[in-house]
């Protein structure tokens, strides 16, 4: 616990010092976009390889998977429904949806693999399973949606289909259904380029993060559609599903996570309303740190 203690404190740190670099001005305004894109051109990528070919595809275990897509997909029903009625804008609904939909199982596995060790990230990682194939599938056209509404529907499947994530996810599929096992020393070396992934994107999020009273109502709604509604959702599937043990806790936990940092990026990509995005994910990771380790104490 202590390690993942240290993990939030420089995840902490890094964001007030992206707020500091963006109050002097000492990076362009731009840089913040330029760093996305990079991460999801090049770092994702690379991430989802790691990501995938270091969860053995157990098929006793696809219900969990399949927990984290259908809670996924009502939470974007629920957020639809909500955006429309307090009558979003078409690119502050779609980082409404994305956020809500998006689990931040980055930041929740540490305090799950601090009480249950690696046969729980084990069993958490297949879980994220599910998340991960809807992240870079059907909620990545939701932020292309929403953000290139205007610009017809061949422009929006093509930056689909162009997708590197979306050819790594298949490629990375490919490899592991035919026995394909990653070498110990490169996921190490894979793991760690995860972890300073996150801090960069923590960074970025600093330089992004410019608090909006406007903004305040919908920040709420985000938190609740994706951690409370998360929560509720995450009991009432397990028990759907009769879960016992790791993995109901890993079902309920995964669905309270706070909402996804590839929030960010997939609002500077679509162009979405990225100062809204940057607020929402910054107040759920405060609300994360408090939420995720009291409920894995009550579960327990």
């Amino acid at each position: 616990m202590n390690d993942t203690v240290l993990r939030v404190g420089m995840f902490v740190i890094l964001f007030l010092f992206g707020i500091a670099v963006r109050k002097l001005k000492i990076l362009s305004d731009k840089t913040p976009e330029k760093i996305l894109e990079i991460i999801f051109h090049f770092c994702l990528p690379i991430t989802l390889f790691w990501a995938i070919t270091s969860t053995k595809l157990n098929f006793d275990l696809i219900v969990l998977p399949l927990s984290a897509m259908i809670i996924a997909s009502i939470t974007g029903l629920f957020s639809f429904i909500i955006g429309k009625l307090i009558n979003l804008k078409p690119k502050q609904l779609g980082v409404l949806l994305v956020s809500t939909m998006i689990m931040n199982t980055s930041f929740t596995m540490p305090f799950f693999g601090a009480l249950y060790g690696d046969n729980g990230i084990k069993i958490f990682s297949v879980f994220d399973f599910g998340n991960l194939l809807l992240v870079f599938t059907l909620i990545y056209f939701i932020a292309l949606y929403f953000g290139h509404v205007k610009d017809g529907n061949k422009l929006i499947l093509k930056k689909l289909v162009s997708s590197p994530p979306l050819w790594i996810i298949v490629f990375s599929i490919v490899l592991t259904s035919n026995n394909f096992i990653l070498p110990t020393s490169i996921s190490n070396i894979l793991s760690n380029f995860n972890y300073i992934v996150y801090m960069i994107v923590m960074f970025t999020l600093g330089m992004l993060f410019k608090p909006d009273l406007d903004h305040l109502k919908l920040i709420a709604w985000g938190l609740g559609l994706r951690m409370v509604l998360g929560v509720v959702l995450g009991i009432a599937v397990s028990r759907f599903f009769g879960l016992q043990g790791v993995e109901r806790l890993a079902v309920i936990v995964g669905a309270s996570s706070p909402n996804g940092y590839t929030t960010i990026i997939y609002a500077s990509i679509a162009k979405l309303d990225k100062h809204y995005a940057a607020s929402l994910v910054s107040a759920s990771l405060v609300f994360g740190v408090v939420l995720v380790p009291l409920l894995l104490y009550y579960l327990k």
